[in-house]
């Protein structure tokens, strides 16, 4: 018992002193975003907090044990320095739930008495705490922490390796009909056309809150976004360029919101010059939001329209001050109760061009000049930067100069403002528009006409091809349509007909994987990266027919050999096999 207690002694002796040279390597003051974390700080910026996980909501809030925190602060300074700056809270709720567990199993945080046990109670956590597939991601994130600390020597971990249990969950879809109507990642193709028609006026027609919301909608329909990229967009974001045949192509320059960094979205032939309208319009409302920022982040004197012979120290009177800040045209009273709003004195010749602009650059935001300090983009640069002044009923923002439009913007006039008052009358149902499903429509056109997985996900500014799927809503009708009409002998895209399949003798070797299905309409051959198809016609399937029934025991077999030979892609197709080949012998 003594030798076992002295081992144990000096295996803690040992991950202790590697937890402490890891700390005292990581220690110290960083930077995230360009703001400057204090290393003794409880929280860096918005991004992490170091406070205990409330699991009774109690909502009061305690440091972490300090010897946790401590090594919490290094890990999430290492994976910073490694370029993992992604997904803050996911990150953080994991290490708060992991120093829980240990806390109630040890009555210490000591991150060396980390096991497969702690690491399985907390799994047991994040399927009470969570939905499905966040416990999942949680999950992958815990497994993360214990690659790191088996590799740093952190804790004895001993020599069976822990694997996240939780697996992404697969929902069924519903079926719809094949014109894409009746699916809830779709959007009404009414909204569709109502905003086509609104974005057809003339730019005296619309008022400037319309303008700006139809402009943005519109930007989404020219190339799969997210809202967030189209609002981060710089206003010099255009690009033209030959491709190789000597042809002018037009593009907008962005920067994807989930780590595929910068790149350019090519815009097809025909949406080119509505592309290039909505942008023209943005460019007009955020002018003068632009025009000011510019001179903000110079010394030179702001005055609007302003004569030029007015001396910078000349007093103005309240209604030119109201010019400067960029209200006209307005009565005694409306000036009166403008100046007021914004806590200036409302007698005439109390304020000079000079000393409005002093007041002017204490009213500017906390982040200026950087409109997105991540992206690079300056105030004076933002495609989407509008003035309070011009949008007080939009912005409902407690700023003074600035608005910065967010998804939250947009969805609300959306449901609130007028541009789609004529589709909601004229329809039944409650259903919207959502701006991400813009983004699963085109996507699933791109599918339809044929792209390549690669373009898509490059088109969509996405890192990662196997997510392809979840924005593939085709519906069934049209993928056994596509099977069916293929001529004999011919492959489409992936698809190779029945026929050839039995009359010719396939190259097993090239054509069969363990990611290929097989119906009685044809072969598709997919990757292991990608999901399995939810749309494989069950009912169609051909289990019945001894050749392709024997023809899916060997593609179930090929997905089992590459699982054991550690291909951990191949588990998902696995599984997907084996419930088919299993239903359809429930079936038969």
């Amino acid at each position: 018992m003594n030798n076992y207690d002295n081992v144990k002694r000096l295996k803690d002796t040992i991950y202790s002193k590697n937890l402490d040279c890891f700390i005292k390597e990581m220690e110290g003051d960083f930077f995230i975003e360009k703001k400057k974390m204090v290393w003794d700080s409880l929280v860096w910026d918005r991004y992490y907090n170091f406070y205990k996980y409330d699991f009774f909501k109690s909502k009061r809030k305690s440091p972490l044990d300090s010897g946790f925190m401590l090594f919490s602060k290094a890990y999430i300074k290492h994976l910073h320095s490694y370029g993992r700056r992604n997904d803050y809270n996911q990150r953080m709720n994991v290490l708060k739930i992991l120093e829980g567990v240990l806390l109630n199993e040890f009555q210490s945080a000591k991150i060396y008495n980390c096991s497969n046990f702690i690491f399985e109670r907390c799994v047991e956590i994040f399927t009470n705490i969570y939905s499905e597939t966040t416990a999942y991601n949680a999950g992958k994130e815990l497994k993360e922490i214990e690659k790191f600390l088996r590799e740093y020597n952190l804790a004895d971990l001993g020599y069976v390796e822990w694997f996240n249990p939780l697996k992404m969950p697969i929902y069924e879809v519903k079926s719809y009909d094949h014109n894409l109507a009746g699916h809830d990642k779709l959007p009404d193709i009414s909204y569709i056309v109502e905003l086509a028609k609104f974005f057809a006026k003339d730019d005296n027609s619309l008022s400037k809150r319309d303008m700006f919301t139809a402009s943005v909608l519109t930007l989404l329909m020219c190339a799969p976004s997210r809202i967030s990229e189209i609002l981060s967009l710089p206003a010099d974001c255009e690009v033209w360029e030959q491709n190789s045949n000597g042809i002018e192509r037009y593009g907008i320059r962005f920067f994807s919101a989930k780590g595929y960094e910068g790149d350019v979205k090519w815009i097809a032939s025909s949406m080119v010059p509505v592309a290039k309208k909505a942008i023209a319009r943005l460019k007009l409302l955020s002018q003068s939001g632009r025009e000011l920022a510019q001179y903000l982040e110079t010394s030179e004197i702001y005055r609007n329209s302003l004569s030029n012979e007015i001396n910078n120290d000349y007093l103005l009177s309240a209604e030119q001050v109201c010019s400067v800040l960029g209200f006209t045209n307005l009565s005694p009273s409306s000036i009166n109760k403008k100046l007021s709003t914004l806590d200036l004195i409302t007698n005439d010749y109390t304020y000079s061009l000079k000393s409005l602009n002093e007041i002017l650059k204490q009213w500017a935001p906390d982040d200026f000049p950087w409109y997105d300090r991540k992206k690079n983009i300056k105030y004076s640069n933002a495609l989407c930067l509008l003035k309070v002044c011009d949008f007080k009923r939009l912005s409902k923002s407690s700023g003074k100069l600035f608005f910065k439009p967010v998804k939250h913007n947009i969805s609300y006039d959306i449901e609130n403002g007028g541009i789609f008052s004529r589709s909601k009358q004229q329809s039944a149902s409650d259903s919207s528009l959502k701006t991400h499903s813009i983004r699963h429509f085109l996507n699933t056109l791109a599918q339809i006409a044929g792209m390549s997985e690669f373009d898509i996900a490059r088109w969509s500014g996405r890192q990662c091809i196997a997510q392809n799927s979840v924005y593939d809503h085709t519906p069934h009708a049209h993928m056994v349509a596509q099977a069916v009409k293929a001529k004999a002998l011919e492959k489409v895209g992936n698809v190779i007909p029945v026929k050839m399949m039995f009359e010719n003798k396939l190259d097993e070797n090239k054509e069969i994987t363990g990611s290929t299905l097989v119906s009685k309409h044809g072969l598709c051959r997919l990757k292991y990266a990608m999901q399995p198809c939810n749309y494989y016609p069950e009912n169609e399937s051909g289990s019945d027919i001894k050749e392709i029934r024997d023809l899916k025991i060997k593609i179930l077999s090929i997905s089992e050999s590459d699982f054991r030979g550690g291909n951990m892609a191949a588990e998902k197709w696995k599984d997907f096999h084996t419930k088919k080949i299993n239903k359809g012998e429930i079936n038969g």
